[in-house]
């Protein structure tokens, strides 16, 4: 008790007690038991964790416990190992936990019950599967090893044990978990305690294997107590840690006991309480497991059958065979026996039906005998059927199957069964694979035993047993009679049998699941799986050939294609076979030429062949071939269609020339596969093929049941054999694995060549894994073609002239008959036309009579100027004819014709034609009814010699049938049969025939000439064959003709010379006034007027404001105007102009400048008031309107192209009409307005001039004439001929005059003069001749007329005019340039390229005169100096200067296209040596800029100007002439002076002169000098002359370029009866020949004189001649050049910012790697390209054929490129479209050779801060041009007979022989050979390549005919 007791009472008693009470000390105590797990969770409330750890997931820890049992007492359901290395297991062990790589998860050591835990490396989850080791601790000695699967995937249960080890946790799944009894006491009494006891019991209830275990023990815990003493109401706690098995199901009780004492134990009470906590796992549900076993049927494990070997043909006969039927088709045998047979008929089997098979002996005996069936019966699929003798014996050697359907035989088989031929376990015969052979079995049945096992705590009953094998599932459940499994039971067992296949490698794999349901809780499951391989150690493989050709035919069943190539259509593509052979085995029925040179190929070596367009020269194939080689034409860089006529040189391997062969390949002309043209051999044409295409598909079967690895695969033809085992991209073969290897290289057999039978075989070896080998090997044979037998004619035709000249190569004439020589003769054919029919450029002078001649035969009659008969002929139309001329004199002048009508002589047409050379005359011009065919030895009409050769190139005789030539000629067809020519129609093979014939034909015609020959022949076998050939000849005059006439009429359709002058008086009562504004003062006014004009200050200007007022004020008109404006006046309606008042007004600042007023009642025409000049009152007026009208028409035979219109009017000339093209016998009419003014006398002349360019570009031209005369007043002529000179006689008289004027003049002359001259001369002569007249012809006048030249300067003629190039020997202080503009390429000095370079951008700077450039001149180092800086004319000089310094030593000269001097607009830059310490000629040329002027200290000023004027100032002095006594003056403008001379021959009569022009034409510019007001009106008596200073001109001109000048004069006169004369000269010289610079140290002395060259004797001296060769590069914008060709410095483009130019080829291709963006692909010969920059400017916008360069300017960041299809020239589809970076950095990737899509990168450009730009090329395309002229200096006219050049690559040049020039060659005529080009790669091409080229030609003088040979050479290198 905590407190005393009431009683007894506080009061001692009254009688005290005799003995003190006795109180016992007593205690209360009180315990209470709790427990919790770690996570404070009452331990009654925890639940059991889920049985299974194996859910799919990773898996990241596992707790087992050490339990020291043995691998017999594992119980999970994984199929792990466990495996004991010795029998007893320590109670102590070392445990190390590992994964299959050796990594340790744990190591330690464990007792009994002991748990650990096993974690994945580095907090990673466990691996699939780990591995622990249980060893001795005390001698580390190894006891076991277990497999434990912790992947997830494989049942791992908790409480699952695995030898030693039990499962007790994974993951978050624990059985064991950690908890803590807690033991409260507490002191419930009143007096303190001391605990002196303190037990716990546990007793644990659970059942193992069904069976109830009581596990019970005490442990005292009193050590636990730490405070043992309690006061009354103090607490004490004991702890204690356990471990609770939440997977055992049972009960858990615990009890605890506490004691204690009193503090005085003898005396006090003790006390105990005693409390108890009871905790319950229920652990329902239960576990199953399962196990399978396998054996065959001889006990032996499945794991442990042993395969049979697979071959039954061992050399032994075989008794007994099974097969399986498959019901299968022929398609699926697998056998390697060669002869076997299968064919399916009727359709086939049919899988689903029943079948009846027999087999039997084969051959099948006519009397069947019973030994010889082996099977007959009735089959379905998969079931087996078994081949055996009924008496024992062995099979047949060779047996036969026949399967039947619906008594119908399906298919038959046909195999050995001897035991020799091939014959193996698994082989397959159509529907039958064969599955043993005598005591070798490829089916063998096994036994498999499923078992179900009760390992869990809890009775269960199966509800479900699943069997899988094979993919397909069956549940067993049916075949387990008790279901129910109790605890400790033996397991259920369940047994099934099953026939394997061990013939074929293949996985058995079984798998049996099972599902138990407990009495109560969840169900559990167990799987278990059973698998064993077959593993076949031998192989099968079977070796295959298939070949067919193009079209699927198989290669056995081919035919010789039809050989006949030529059958009209176009032709794409050819291939030849190279024999090596010469031209004498050609063999074909062409006509095109075979050539061989120095003997001709060789038929052992190698050659080069190049074969290209004969007529383009396009290239079709170039290449080296072998002997045997076959070509195809066009190769894959070229494009087809061939042309008409394809030549291929054949060359050996030093380049030179061995054979030429033309090949017409147009498809009309005869060609056949297998002909022969020299070494080519024909063997393909389009789709017809001698080389047959043969597609191989060599195939390997694994028929086997193992893989196996190829180690041989050879394929043998014609004992060549080669191996194919590389070709494999795999050499292993899985079972029933094909490999096929089809060669990418096509065999190529020649189907027209009979030979032996061809034989391909195929041998093919393997090893399986065994590494036992197998081997098949097969023969495919090609039987050889059938013979042929053809009938082949070939039909040649040759053609030559009368001078052996080849007809095809008969140039046309030129046409231009007055080309300097004089007239002898002229031939015409007769066409019977009008004058309508006319077609020249002469004056027309030709007059039918009564209808013109109309009729089909005519006397012609032609006489010449002399009134002497020439001609008198009767012809028919058609005819031609001859005029000649009379002792071999020329024709003179002109010749009259009179065509008269044969039957009665009458007149009825008569023509005139000039044969004097002063107009044109030309072949094919027609005069009325004749057509000129001929003049001297230029004629049309050539008389032909026609062969025609006949030859049989077949392989049989043959007969001639038919021979017929069909011609067409102008356009008129004739046939004619020709069999007649031929005695022997007969042709033996080989053999030849020929006819010949004669034609002539025109050569001036633009029509072919065309032959055809048709042959046709018989062979004796009755085919017929033919052959066409045909023989063209096309003259092609090359030039052309054109004619220009001119009319002028006004607006009233009159002609402008019947304009009548108007009346000048104006009316009084006016409406309109018109003025020209003149800009006059009033001192310039001209009226009759008392008009009021003032001027202020200076009068009127240029540009003014007029203002008119009238009387009333009214403004009538206020104009700003110019000089030449119109002023219009005009009244109010209904009203008059009166008096007018008119300002005129400074139009900057509007004052007055000039006041007048007009009275306009009293005005006349032209009156003028101030600034103003009446041109116009009311209908009067002096402006009249015209129109000028140009009619051009080509009166040629060929197109005419650039046709130019030049008007000549004073005071200019004009070019009125560009660019025109005309068509044969189009025209087109030009129109121009004009004003005339008829106030003024006047004569205003209009020439006009047509100048065009036929393709050949041989020019022709034609000129007219119009004159207007306007006279003002009236003219009346004097009434008698003057008997004076001219009242005007010119300012100096003639140097001679007239002898004797006539005493008499006519005497009725006529009262006005004759508009036209008379066209016939009067009818009566004057009455009274001169009295003293000449002795010739009074009728008529002889004028002459001669053109003297007189140069400045100390030249002795106009030929011989030169400047010196004199030589800077001093710096200078100022130089002047000429800007001529061009490119670099015509630059002209002697600096070394180290000192001069020269590059252009684009196209470079502008040439056309007055066009501007920006030009700047700095020093070298990049404008610290700048000398020059403006904008400067093509044409005009710019001046280089640093006053008062010398220029520095040298100089960069850049020219941009504007003041904008970027990059962009640079056309040109350059630097050059300008210190004059090494070679500086004035004339030098560099670039654009020409050497005018230089300046120094020494030399003083040379100049190459005649006056020169400097405003530039040098120092204090001011420059303005300079001529030193050392050199003179130095100039390169040279005045020329021309002077008419004029004379009238002694034998005529008086000539009264009428007209006298002449023309200057210098390069392309033209003046017209019209003297006729000189010389109008004057006489030259017979026998005089005119000289006047006047009848002359003067022209300037400029050396610095070389010019042809040429100056024409021509002069009219008439005599006193009205004949008409007049002559003709001419002057030509070439100008600007410099001298050689002069190299010598000093300057010359003096200016060096030049006397003319001698005229040579062209009879006696022979030509010089100066060949030339011309190389230049076609890329690199002007950068790169034949001297500096080298490797480009950088291959890719990384310099920042653009590319100045970036040059692609277009190659074709896909979409590439290195593109911002990319789709399509374009591999096409010709497409349309579009490149637009980002900045959208258009780049490249056209059609490009394959291997074009685009070289493109402008680039930016990017570009859009575009490739589509060309459809109808433009844009079609879109093939390919990307983006190409194109800024100049890493990321873009712009490297030389690249490939972006179909472009390939070959070029770009950069340029520095400096402005250089700097070039990096991956190819340069070399051009190389071949030319000869004349030596300069020289006149002898060379004939060249040819020329071969050679050049390239000096280890192998290319040779091209030329041919001769068609024409002479004169001193200014180059002729051109030819021309080679170079591809040269830059990159990969190699280096110290030399290039060397040689140019050899051979001449002879044209009249001396002397040899004047001569050659040249040029080289370069590639460093």
């Amino acid at each position: 008790p905590t407190e005393p007791p009431t009683e007894p009472p506080t009061e001692p008693p009254t009688e005290p007690p005799t003995e003190p009470p006795t109180i016992q000390p007593r205690c209360l105590v009180n315990v209470e038991i709790e427990c919790v797990d770690n996570e404070e969770t009452d331990c009654n409330s925890l639940q059991s964790p889920p049985n299974q750890c194996a859910t799919g997931g990773e898996i990241g820890e596992v707790t087992f416990t050490y339990l020291g049992t043995s691998c017999v007492k594992s119980a999970n359901n994984q199929d792990g190992n466990c495996e004991d290395l010795e029998s007893d297991l320590p109670e102590t062990a070392k445990v190390s936990c590992l994964i299959p790589g050796g990594e340790i998860l744990y190591s330690g050591t464990k007792s009994i019950n002991e748990s650990f835990s096993v974690t994945g490396l580095r907090s990673a989850p466990l691996p699939a599967m780990i591995i622990c080791e249980i060893s001795d601790a005390a001698d580390d000695k190894l006891k076991q090893i277990v497999q434990i699967n912790t992947s997830g995937n494989e049942s791992l249960s908790l409480l699952d044990i695995y030898g030693s080890l039990q499962l007790y946790g994974c993951n978050q799944q624990n059985c064991l978990v950690p908890i803590t009894y807690t033991y409260e006491i507490e002191n419930i009494g009143t007096e303190p305690m001391i605990i002196d006891f303190l037990e716990r019991t546990s007793r644990i209830v659970f059942k193992i294997n069904g069976e109830t275990v009581t596990d019970e023990s005490s442990q005292d815990r009193l050590g636990l107590v730490i405070d043992r003493d309690l006061n009354p109401q103090e607490k004490t706690t004991v702890s204690e840690d356990a471990v609770l098995n939440l997977c055992l199901k049972g009960t858990y009780d615990t009890d605890v006991t506490v004691k204690a004492d009193p503090p005085d134990p003898p005396l006090g009470i003790p006390c105990e309480a005693q409390d108890d906590y009871s905790i319950t796992v229920d652990q329902s549900g239960c576990k199953i497991d399962v196990d399978i076993t396998c054996v065959d049927n001889e006990g032996k494990s499945c794991a442990d059958i042993v395969v049979p070997t697979g071959q039954c043909s061992n050399g032994e006969q075989i008794d007994i065979l099974t097969f399986t039927y498959q019901g299968g088709s022929c398609s699926d045998a697998a056998n390697t026996q060669e002869q076997s047979t299968c064919e399916n008929v009727n359709g086939g089997i049919n899988s689903s039906n029943e079948s009846r098979i027999r087999c039997e002996k084969f051959p099948i005996s006519e009397i069947g005998i019973g030994d010889e069936l082996y099977f007959d019966g009735s089959v379905s699929v998969n079931e087996e059927i078994t081949l055996r003798s009924s008496v024992g014996l062995p099979l047949s050697n060779e047996m036969i199957c026949m399967i039947f359907q619906n008594n119908q035989k399906r298919q038959e088989l046909i195999f050995f069964t001897s035991g020799i031929e091939d014959l193996y376990l698994k082989d397959v015969f159509g529907s039958l694979t064969l599955e043993s052979c005598d005591e070798k079995d490829c089916l063998v049945p096994v036994t498999y035993t499923y078992i179900l096992d009760n390992v869990g705590q809890s009775p269960m009953e199966v509800t479900e047993v699943i069997r899988t094998r094979g993919g397909s599932s069956e549940d067993l459940i049916d075949q387990v009679a008790d279901k129910t499994l109790e605890v400790g039971e033996p397991p259920i067992q369940i047994v099934e049998t099953e026939v394997i296949d061990i013939c074929i490698n293949a996985e058995f794999k079984t798998t049996l699941s099972a599902k138990a349901d407990p009495e109560e809780g969840d169900p559990c499951f167990d799987e278990d799986m059973y698998d064993f391989s077959i593993v076949v150690k031998e192989c099968r493989v079977q070796a295959d050939i298939t070949c067919v050709d193009s079209e699927g035919t198989d290669c056995r069943m081919l035919s010789v294609p039809e050989k006949q190539c030529s059958e009209g259509d176009d032709i794409d593509v050819i291939s030849f076979e190279y024999t090596g052979s010469g031209c004498d085995r050609s063999k074909n029925i062409q006509d095109e030429l075979c050539e061989d040179f120095n003997r001709g190929p060789s038929e052992d070596d190698a050659a080069v062949i190049d074969c290209s367009d004969k007529e383009s020269g396009k290239e079709f194939f170039s290449g080296e071939v072998s002997i045997g080689e076959v070509i195809t034409v066009p190769s894959s860089t070229s494009s087809g269609p061939l042309p008409e006529v394809l030549v291929c040189d054949v060359k050996d391997s030093n380049g030179e020339l061995k054979q030429r062969v033309s090949i017409d390949t147009s498809g009309s002309e005869g060609l056949c596969l297998e002909d022969i043209f020299g070494s080519l051999e024909m063997k393909s044409c389009d789709e017809k093929s001698c080389l047959i295409s043969l597609f191989y598909t060599y195939t390997i079967r694994n028929i086997g049941s193992t893989p196996m690895e190829v180690t041989q695969l050879e394929r043998t033809r014609e004992d060549n054999t080669e191996s194919f085992l590389s070709r494999l991209s795999d050499v292993t073969l899985n079972v029933g694995q094909t490999a096929s290897i089809v060669p990418p290289e096509q065999d190529q057999y020649d189907i027209c060549v009979e030979e032996e039978a061809q034989t391909t075989t195929l041998k093919v070896e393997a090893n399986p894994p065994a590494d036992i080998p197998c081997l098949d090997k097969l023969d495919y044979i090609i039987p050889p073609p059938p013979p042929d037998s053809i009938c082949k004619v070939r039909a040649d035709i040759f053609c030559e002239d009368e001078n052996g000249r080849e007809c095809q190569e008969i140039n046309s004439p030129s046409l231009q008959c007055n080309d300097g020589d004089d007239i002898t003769s002229l031939s015409f054919t007769y066409l019977g036309g009008d004058c309508g029919s006319s077609s020249n450029t002469q004056d027309d002078e030709c007059r039918d009579f009564s209808g013109g001649p109309s009729f089909e035969e005519s006397r012609i009659i032609c006489i010449n100027e002399d009134m002497e008969q020439l001609v008198n002929i009767v012809v028919r139309v058609g005819d031609t004819f001859t005029v000649p001329n009379l002792g071999n004199t020329p024709l003179g002048g002109s010749i009259m014709c009179d065509i008269l009508n044969v039957d009665d002589g009458e007149k009825r047409q008569s023509l005139k034609v000039d044969t004097s050379g002063q107009e044109a005359l030309s072949l094919k011009d027609v005069y009325g009814s004749l057509e000129l065919k001929s003049c001297n030895e230029k004629t049309c009409l050539v008389r032909l010699n026609f062969s025609y050769i006949l030859a049989n190139v077949g392989s049989t005789d043959m007969a001639i049938t038919q021979l017929e030539r069909q011609q067409e000629i102008a356009g008129v067809p004739r046939v004619d049969d020709l069999i007649n020519l031929f005695e022997d129609t007969t042709l033996a093979v080989d053999g030849r025939t020929v006819a010949m014939e004669s034609i002539t034909v025109d050569f001036c015609v633009d029509d072919e000439i065309e032959i055809v020959v048709l042959v046709k022949a018989d062979s004796p076998s009755g085919i017929e064959c033919e052959d066409e050939e045909e023989y063209l000849i096309g003259p092609n005059p090359e030039e052309c003709r054109i004619s220009v006439e001119m009319a002028c009429i006004d607006d009233e359709n009159r002609d402008c010379n019947d304009i009548p002058a108007p009346s000048f008086n104006c009316d009084e009562n006016l409406n309109i006034l018109i003025f020209t504004y003149t800009g006059e003062n009033c001192r310039e006014s001209f009226n009759t007027q008392n008009c009021e004009c003032e001027d202020s200050s200076e009068g009127p200007i240029t540009e003014a404001i007029v203002q008119c007022k009238d009387v009333d004020g009214t403004i009538l008109t206020e104009s700003s105007v110019e000089v030449g404006n119109r002023v219009v006046l005009e009244s109010a309606a209904g009203q008059s102009l009166g008096l007018l008042f008119c300002v005129v007004l400074d139009s900057a600042d509007k004052t007055i400048v000039q006041t007048f007023d007009i009275d306009t009642s009293a005005l006349s025409l032209r009156n003028s008031f101030g600034s103003l000049s009446l041109e116009r009152c009311d209908d009067k007026n002096c402006l009249i309107p015209i129109t000028y009208t140009y009619t051009i028409e080509n009166i040629g035979i060929n197109p005419i192209e650039d046709i130019e219109l030049i008007r000549t009017r004073d005071p200019s000339t004009d070019v009125i009409l560009g660019n025109l093209d005309l068509n044969v016998g189009e025209g087109k009419d030009e129109v121009e307005s004009d004003e005339l003014d008829v106030c003024v006398s006047n004569k205003i002349v209009t020439e006009v001039r047509v100048e065009g360019n036929p393709p050949s570009n041989i020019p022709c031209f034609d000129d007219d004439e119009y004159e207007i005369e306007i006279v003002v007043g009236p003219t009346s002529p004097p009434t008698e001929a003057p008997t004076e000179p001219p009242t005007e006689p010119p300012t100096e008289p003639p140097t001679e005059p007239p002898t004797e004027p006539p005493t008499d003049p006519p005497t009725d002359p006529p009262t006005e003069p004759p508009t036209d001259p008379p066209t016939e001369p009067p009818t009566e002569p004057p009455t009274d001749p001169p009295s003293t007249s000449p002795t010739g012809d009074f009728d008529k006048c002889f004028v002459e007329l001669d053109i003297a030249c007189t140069p400045s300067g100390e030249s002795t003629d106009c030929g011989s005019i030169v400047v010196t190039r004199t030589r800077c020997e001093d710096r200078p202080l100022a130089m002047v340039f000429k800007f001529n503009g061009g490119r670099c390429d015509q630059s002209d000095n002697i600096q070394p390229p180290e000192l001069f370079q020269c590059f252009d951008f684009g196209d470079g700077p502008p040439t056309e005169i007055g066009e501007e450039s920006f030009i700047q001149v700095t020093d070298i180092k990049g404008g610290s100096i700048i000398y020059h800086a403006a904008t400067v004319a093509v044409g005009d000089e710019y001046t280089v200067a640093d006053a008062p310094f010398e220029v520095d030593a040298n100089m960069n000269v850049t020219i941009w296209s504007s003041g904008a001097t970027i990059p962009d607009n640079m056309l040109q830059t350059l630097v050059f040596h300008s210190s004059c310490s090494q070679n500086l000629f004035l004339k030098d040329r560099y670039g654009a800029s020409q050497l005018v002027v230089f300046v120094n200290e020494e030399q003083g000023l040379q100049s190459c100007f005649f006056n020169l004027f400097l405003k530039d100032r040098y120092g204090a002095s001011q420059l303005v002439v300079f001529v030193n006594e050392e050199q003179g003056l130095q100039s390169c403008f040279f005045n020329a002076t021309f002077t008419l001379l004029i004379s009238n021959d002694a034998k005529g009569n008086n000539a009264l002169l009428s007209s006298l022009t002449s023309t200057f034409q210098q390069g392309s510019e033209f003046f017209v000098y019209n003297f006729t007001d000189e010389v109008i009106g004057l006489f030259i008596p017979p026998g005089g002359s005119l000289d006047l200073p006047s009848l002359s001109f003067e022209v300037v001109l400029d050396l610095t370029v070389v010019t042809s000048n040429e100056v024409n004069a021509n002069i009219r006169a008439s005599s006193p009866l009205g004949f008409e004369c007049g002559n003709f000269d001419s002057f030509n010289f070439v100008s600007g020949l410099a001298l050689p610079p002069n190299v010598p140290t000093n300057s010359p002395t003096n200016s060096p004189t030049r006397t003319p060259l001698p005229t040579p004797d062209d009879e006696t001296t022979a030509c010089i001649i100066s060949p030339k060769i011309t190389c230049e590069v076609l890329n690199g914008g002007g950068l790169l050049f034949c001297n500096n060709i080298a490797p480009p410095v950088s291959q890719e483009c990384t310099s920042g910012g653009f590319p100045r130019e970036l040059e692609f080829a277009y190659r074709g291709g896909g979409c590439t790697n290195n593109l911002f963006e990319c789709s399509g692909s374009a591999d096409l010969d010709e497409v349309w390209i579009t490149i637009i920059s980002e900045a959208q400017n258009v780049l490249w916008n056209q059609l490009t054929e394959k291997d074009s360069y685009l070289d493109l300017r402008g680039v930016d960041a990017s570009m859009l490129v575009t490739i589509s299809t060309v459809r109808n020239g433009r844009v079609g589809r879109e093939l390919q479209s990307m983006i190409i970076n194109t800024t100049c950095t890493d990321e873009s990737n712009l490297i030389l050779k690249d490939f972006f899509g179909a472009l390939e990168l070959v070029e770009f450009t950069n340029v520095n801060e400096n402005g250089l730009a700097s070039l990096n090329a991956a190819v340069a395309r070399v051009r190389m041009t071949y030319e000869v002229g004349l030596e300069q200096g020289t006149s002898i006219r060379a004939s060249i007979d040819g020329g071969v050049s050679v050049g390239g690559i000096s280890s192998n040049p290319r040779t091209n022989i030329y041919g001769a020039a068609p024409d002479l060659l004169g001193p200014r005529d180059t002729y051109r050979f030819g021309e080679d080009l170079f591809i040269i790669d830059l990159i990969d091409g190699g280096r110290d390549v030399d290039y060397a080229f040689e140019l050899n030609v051979t001449a002879e003088s044209a009249q001396a005919v002397l040899q004047c040979d001569a050659s040249t050479t040029f080289s370069f290198i590639i460093p």
